[in-house]
């Protein structure tokens, strides 16, 4: 959405940044460039 807008001259609207956030959130945390390491180490601690 963010490239219609810098290309093809497409409104930009809230719900297009948000959902453009949220794919670039998801893309961060499954390439583990954001990490939740207090989750695993509390998920391993659980099973010792």
């Amino acid at each position: 959405m963010l490239l219609g807008y810098l290309f093809l001259d497409e409104a930009l609207t809230a719900g297009g940044i948000f959902s453009a956030g949220l794919i670039l959130l998801g893309m961060l945390i499954v390439n583990e460039v954001i990490s939740f390491k207090w989750r695993r180490l509390r998920f391993f601690q659980q099973e010792a």
